[in-house]
């Protein structure tokens, strides 16, 4: 059998223009389109760019099969050019990788796919909006410079150090900085403090492109956390913002002006150094809006604003009374320790993790707290439950929309965790708030029953005691995974009024959340399949006896899955488009209730950009196997706001495997299904007093799914 052959080597060309303007337009009328159309014939599978004035260097990786055909219509090209004076003239030069400036060979990988994203994105930017004082390029440096950092997990001060060395390259001394305006100083806190782009800006258009810098960011700071980086992250973020700044065509003194600015905001020193005079001029900052605060010192009211315009925008913030306690809450009170601009940011903030360095509590997304409250639907003088503590940041939402004549219970199996959500209660007001120690599994009986109990943490099944301490026709939202390989959704489950056993869904939300420990606590079991890929599965889909076919006509034998991706890859596509905007959020979950083998496929950055594999991550690597081989989704873009759903497969048999898949996902594309109907009872329910479906057993319950 072969293997797949490795990536091919890397080609350069130098290009001379008259100028610097011409040699940016022939880029973005004539070479980015046609490195974009080589790209989507798979001629190529990655390019990019870096400018010193008239001269560009172009960096082409062609496809494994195809280099020579790939390189030769490079060079055809340039030739062309060449002949109709576009191009003054060009040369084959040998590509040297800034190995060590970029953090060493993994990170390198991930520095190269990011140098392909940008190129393409800013070269498709500056094609479709024209150049010049509205082309907003510098804008647009400031805040995928500042996503690059913010994914990276900075914060406020590191960011302003990294600021600080992109300045320390680009100004040559003291006497060379132009005092910027007020109104260049005000451009560039909100752009290096903004947390998402207003409607109308580029990047809220083309959302690849922050994506990319976020990615890179977090791939980046896992390695650091690994001790995988040859440099310093920090050292190594500053000179990936050089290069972007590079690709973008910003001028050197400009990129000091905006750094130092930058780096001053943090540090809250002036905007220039004492007894200079102006020297080098920078035109004006041309901006658009991004949701981030007014002035250089943080204000809480208007980070706490701009966090529920940004909930709101997304659609998950409904009620007027859940964003009245969004208003009322401190967040920061609640995360000391945070900077003010994350305490009032959308991403998750650890608190705390075990000796092995594994996360074990944290602040929840703003986003994903609105949703389950808007799920939870609590009314004045209600009794709630919540299972998971944290901070206790959600307590107090709760404690908001119970009122005065309500009570909220929160639990948390961590007495550490349980005495700082105590003191953070107590601190923003919230004394009332009862905070107990103990297994969450068993609830709170004492303060029972509970007309809603809240879990906000990941649970594997769902414990009698729920269900024993929920009133007749109460509600329970619960984080639930529905397949052993961590696929889990956020449910709002009904109880049914009579005391009849049985609770149904009014909602299913896609959710990620940190496991339950205690007694219903579950350990994942994973395949791994090549350097940086692993399968997490379900344990009984595996024949672990090796005897395949003893535990079920198509179980894997875990050794001969492990071989799967040795393997050639077999790629289909389904013509089925969908948009980024489109409701199939459920497929995964569709093709766990179809009966097949589903497990997920999990990818690293450096394994991902060295093509090993490329599951798509709107599924989070959906993914099925049988019998020795595996099969995942895939998507490849059709245009800016659609892609084609894909399969690849590995293994023995890979092809029947993906043609069976490709065959499942039109079926489920024919259908249509949008949300889930998921009905709980308890575990010894005899399967003729259940609805119809596909079940889920557990320990303690049974769960049908159906469409």
């Amino acid at each position: 059998m072969s293997k797949p052959g490795p990536a091919a080597p890397w080609t350069q060309v130098s290009m001379w223009c008259p100028n610097w303007r011409v040699a940016e337009r022939v880029a973005v009328t004539d070479l980015g389109p046609f490195l974009a159309a080589a790209e989507r014939e798979a001629a190529i599978d990655r390019w990019w760019f870096t400018r010193k004035g008239p001269l560009w260097r172009l960096r082409v990786q062609p496809a494994p099969q195809r280099a020579d055909h790939a390189v030769s219509a490079l060079h055809a090209h340039l030739e062309d050019l060449t002949a109709r004076r576009a191009v003054q003239r060009w040369a084959a030069t040998i590509y040297e990788p800034e190995v060590h400036a970029f953090g060493g060979d993994d990170a390198m990988e991930v520095a190269h796919t990011l140098f392909h994203l940008d190129s393409h994105h800013i070269l498709r930017h500056l094609n479709q909006n024209g150049r010049g004082a509205r082309d907003h390029r510098r804008e647009l440096c400031l805040l995928l410079g500042h996503a690059l950092m913010r994914a990276a997990a900075q914060d406020r001060y590191e960011q302003g150090d990294i600021w600080a060395e992109v300045a320390a390259h680009r100004i040559s001394g003291a006497a060379d900085l132009l005092p910027p305006s007020a109104d260049v100083i005000a451009a560039v806190h909100r752009l290096t403090t903004a947390h998402t782009p207003s409607a109308h800006s580029p990047l809220a258009t083309s959302p690849g492109w922050a994506a990319a810098f976020a990615a890179a960011g977090r791939d980046l700071a896992g390695m650091a956390g690994d001790g995988r980086l040859t440099r310093g992250l920090r050292a190594v973020l500053a000179h990936h913002i050089l290069l972007a700044w590079n690709r973008a065509g910003i001028p050197g003194p400009h990129q000091g002006v905006l750094a130092d600015t930058a780096a001053r905001l943090v540090f809250h020193r002036r905007s220039h150094a004492p007894g200079t005079r102006p020297r080098t001029r920078v035109s004006a900052v041309t901006t658009f809006n991004a949701t981030a605060g007014p002035s250089a010192t943080p204000d809480i009211e208007a980070l706490r604003e701009a966090l529920i315009a940004q909930i709101r925008a997304l659609g998950m913030l409904r009620s007027p009374r859940v964003e009245a306690a969004f208003r009322a809450v401190p967040r920061h009170v609640f995360l000391p320790e945070t900077p003010l601009e994350t305490a009032y940011s959308r991403q998750v903030v650890i608190t705390k993790r075990d000796r092995d360095g594994d996360v074990i509590s944290s602040a929840s997304s703003p986003s994903l707290v609105t949703a389950m409250l808007e799920q939870l639907d609590v009314q004045p003088g209600h009794r709630v439950l919540e299972i998971g503590a944290g901070t206790g940041i959600n307590a107090a939402l709760l404690a908001e929309l119970v009122g005065p004549t309500g009570h909220v219970t929160t639990i948390d199996i961590d007495d550490e965790v349980t005495a700082a959500a105590r003191d953070h209660l107590s601190d923003a007001g919230y004394p009332q708030v009862e905070v107990i120690c103990a297994d969450g599994a068993d609830g709170h009986p004492a303060n029972a029953p509970y007309d809603r109990i809240i879990v906000t943490a990941g649970a594997w099944d769902l414990a009698p005691a729920w269900w024993r301490q929920l009133v007749d026709g109460g509600r329970l939202v619960v984080p639930l995974r529905l397949h052993e390989c961590g696929l889990t959704r956020s449910v709002a489950f009904d109880h049914r009024p009579g005391g009849v056993d049985r609770m149904d869904s009014a909602s299913a939300l896609v959710c990620g959340f940190l496991d339950m420990r205690g007694v219903i606590a579950y350990d994942e079991q994973s395949v791994p399949l090549a350097d940086g890929v692993v399968l997490r599965v379900n344990p009984a889909d595996l024949d672990t006896t090796g005897a395949s076919g003893s535990a079920s006509a198509c179980a894997s034998d875990g050794s001969a899955l492990a071989q799967a991706m040795t393997y050639p890859a077999r790629q289909r596509w389904t013509g089925i488009t969908l948009g980024h905007r489109d409701p199939v959020e459920h497929l995964d979950l569709w093709l766990v209730t179809s009966g097949v083998q589903f497990a997920r496929l999990i990818v690293t950055a450096a394994a991902r950009a060295g093509g090993v594999a490329t599951p798509a991550l709107r599924w989070s690597g959906a993914a099925l196997h049988e019998a020795g081989n595996i099969a995942y989704l895939t998507l490849r873009p059709t245009g800016d706001a659609t892609d084609e759903l894909g399969v690849v497969a590995h293994g023995p048999d890979a092809a029947a495997l993906a043609d069976q898949t490709v065959d499942l996902l039109k079926r489920w594309h024919a259908q249509q299904p949008a949300q889930p109907i998921i009905t709980a009872y308890p575990a010894a329910t005899p399967d003729d007093a259940m609805a119809s479906g596909f079940v889920v057993q557990r320990p303690d319950s049974r769960l049908v799914i159906a469409w």
